[in-house]
């Protein structure tokens, strides 16, 4: 089973992005640990793969960054590799970029807006996108297979492009995020 850890640290501003992206998905249902500032306190990390989630601060202009060949970019120690070797993990990092870790401040409206972008993201990786094909009996076709699935989201009507995770819808999408999940997942493995 795939899930979160995230990390960071509230009371330091941009610095708790991590635990902000796991409080959001926690709500659509993923399975999220909280690692906070030290998750070499964990006593088991209840996944066999994790996709990691925490503040990166690097110079590029994108909202963040994907890899474990970006974990220059974190200040937690021990090391990520060092945490899934003793875990027996797989994992994957997001990398949320961050503008201001002073203590005490708020995470700013930037690395906000760059969370939100990465939530929408890794619900991709843990959900699967399709359509709404039969409204009244609640069955979405995922592109393989169709599938009754239960409506979290209201007012949802045959034709709409949705996000399917554990057997619920938990997105809608417009018809270019829906192509660009389907293009996302052609390239990455999240099971």
């Amino acid at each position: 089973m795939i899930g979160i850890l995230a990390l960071g640290n509230e009371l330091r501003g941009d610095d708790g992005v991590g635990i902000y992206v796991g409080k959001e998905l926690e709500k659509c249902s993923i399975p999220v640990t909280f690692g906070f500032s030290t998750p070499e306190n964990l006593k088991e990390i209840p996944y066999s793969k994790i996709i990691v989630v925490d503040a990166a601060h690097f110079d590029l202009s994108v909202p963040f960054l994907i890899g474990k060949d970006t974990i220059s970019h974190y200040t937690h120690k021990p090391s990520l590799d060092k945490l899934a070797k003793f875990f027996g993990v797989e994992y994957t990092v997001f990398g949320i970029k961050t503008y201001n870790r002073e203590l005490g401040n708020k995470i700013s409206e930037q690395a906000r807006k760059n969370a939100d972008f990465t939530i929408r993201v890794i619900k991709v990786c843990m959900a699967i996108p399709g359509v709404v094909v039969d409204e009244g009996k609640k069955v979405v076709d995922l592109g393989h297979k169709t599938k009754q699935v239960k409506f979290a989201i209201p007012h949802l009507k045959n034709g709409d492009f949705v996000l399917v995770h554990a057997g619920m819808v938990i997105d809608k999408l417009s018809e270019d995020d829906y192509k660009n999940a389907k293009d996302a997942l052609s390239g990455l493995s999240c099971e």
